[in-house]
Protein backbone atom coordinates (compact mmCIF):
# COMPACT_ATOMS: atom_id res chain seq x y z
CA UNK A 1 0.00 0.00 0.00
CA UNK A 2 1.45 3.34 -1.05
CA UNK A 3 1.39 6.12 1.53
CA UNK A 4 0.78 9.80 0.75
CA UNK A 5 3.96 11.83 0.15
CA UNK A 6 3.16 14.05 3.16
CA UNK A 7 3.25 11.02 5.49
CA UNK A 8 6.92 10.81 6.55
CA UNK A 9 6.41 8.36 9.42
CA UNK A 10 8.92 5.54 9.82
CA UNK A 11 6.07 3.02 10.19
CA UNK A 12 2.73 2.89 8.36
CA UNK A 13 -0.43 3.25 10.42
CA UNK A 14 -2.94 0.42 10.54
CA UNK A 15 -6.57 1.24 11.26
CA UNK A 16 -7.94 -0.78 14.19
CA UNK A 17 -11.15 -0.79 16.17
CA UNK A 18 -10.74 -2.64 19.46
CA UNK A 19 -10.97 -2.08 23.19
CA UNK A 20 -8.11 -0.59 25.18
CA UNK A 21 -7.57 -0.32 28.90
CA UNK A 22 -5.35 2.51 30.14
CA UNK A 23 -3.80 3.05 33.56
CA UNK A 24 -1.50 5.75 34.91
CA UNK A 25 1.92 4.65 36.06
CA UNK A 26 1.75 3.78 39.77
CA UNK A 27 -2.05 4.01 39.98
CA UNK A 28 -4.65 1.26 40.18
CA UNK A 29 -7.55 2.99 38.42
CA UNK A 30 -8.16 1.88 34.83
CA UNK A 31 -9.94 3.68 31.99
CA UNK A 32 -11.69 1.99 29.07
CA UNK A 33 -11.33 3.32 25.55
CA UNK A 34 -11.06 2.39 21.88
CA UNK A 35 -7.91 2.01 19.78
CA UNK A 36 -8.19 3.84 16.44
CA UNK A 37 -4.88 3.13 14.73
CA UNK A 38 -1.46 1.69 15.42
CA UNK A 39 1.99 1.62 13.93
CA UNK A 40 5.24 -0.09 14.80
CA UNK A 41 6.05 2.78 17.12
CA UNK A 42 2.79 4.34 18.28
CA UNK A 43 -0.92 4.17 18.90
CA UNK A 44 -3.93 6.50 18.70
CA UNK A 45 -6.82 5.80 21.04
CA UNK A 46 -9.93 7.54 22.35
CA UNK A 47 -10.81 7.99 26.02
CA UNK A 48 -13.29 10.00 28.02
CA UNK A 49 -10.45 11.22 30.25
CA UNK A 50 -7.66 13.59 29.25
CA UNK A 51 -4.02 12.87 30.06
CA UNK A 52 -1.26 15.47 29.74
CA UNK A 53 1.46 15.32 27.10
CA UNK A 54 4.41 13.51 28.63
CA UNK A 55 2.32 11.19 30.83
CA UNK A 56 3.43 7.55 30.89
CA UNK A 57 0.51 5.13 30.67
CA UNK A 58 0.06 1.40 30.85
CA UNK A 59 -1.88 0.27 27.78
CA UNK A 60 -3.63 -3.05 27.18
CA UNK A 61 -5.10 -3.65 23.73
CA UNK A 62 -7.36 -6.68 23.32
CA UNK A 63 -8.04 -7.43 19.64
CA UNK A 64 -11.38 -9.02 18.75
CA UNK A 65 -9.55 -11.57 16.63
CA UNK A 66 -8.60 -14.61 18.77
CA UNK A 67 -5.56 -15.27 16.53
CA UNK A 68 -4.03 -11.86 17.36
CA UNK A 69 -2.47 -11.74 20.84
CA UNK A 70 -3.13 -8.81 23.16
CA UNK A 71 -0.61 -6.01 23.47
CA UNK A 72 0.58 -4.73 26.83
CA UNK A 73 2.82 -1.70 26.61
CA UNK A 74 3.97 1.51 28.24
CA UNK A 75 3.22 4.55 26.10
CA UNK A 76 4.20 8.18 26.44
CA UNK A 77 1.48 10.68 25.52
CA UNK A 78 2.67 12.95 22.70
CA UNK A 79 -0.62 14.41 21.46
CA UNK A 80 -4.06 15.11 22.94
CA UNK A 81 -7.02 16.45 20.98
CA UNK A 82 -10.52 17.09 22.31
CA UNK A 83 -13.16 15.31 20.22
CA UNK A 84 -16.33 17.05 19.15
CA UNK A 85 -18.97 16.37 21.77
CA UNK A 86 -16.90 14.63 24.44
CA UNK A 87 -13.74 12.68 25.07
CA UNK A 88 -10.20 12.90 23.76
CA UNK A 89 -8.05 11.36 21.06
CA UNK A 90 -4.67 10.53 22.56
CA UNK A 91 -1.55 9.76 20.56
CA UNK A 92 1.20 7.83 22.27
CA UNK A 93 4.69 6.60 21.46
CA UNK A 94 5.30 3.01 22.54
CA UNK A 95 8.23 3.10 24.98
CA UNK A 96 8.13 -0.50 26.22
CA UNK A 97 6.32 -3.69 25.22
CA UNK A 98 5.67 -6.34 27.85
CA UNK A 99 7.05 -9.77 27.05
CA UNK A 100 4.41 -12.39 26.29
CA UNK A 101 5.81 -14.54 29.11
CA UNK A 102 5.32 -11.64 31.55
CA UNK A 103 1.77 -11.08 30.32
CA UNK A 104 0.66 -14.73 30.39
CA UNK A 105 2.85 -16.50 32.99
CA UNK A 106 0.64 -19.62 33.08
CA UNK A 107 1.40 -20.31 29.42
CA UNK A 108 5.18 -20.23 29.90
CA UNK A 109 5.41 -24.03 30.08
CA UNK A 110 3.45 -24.33 26.82
CA UNK A 111 5.97 -22.15 24.99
Amino acid sequence: MKRPEADKRAFARVEVQCEVTVSEAGRLRRYAGVAKNMSGRGVLFSLEREFPVGARLGLHIAPDNPVTPPLDAVVEVVRVEARKGHGFDIGGVIREVQDLIDVIPDDHAAL
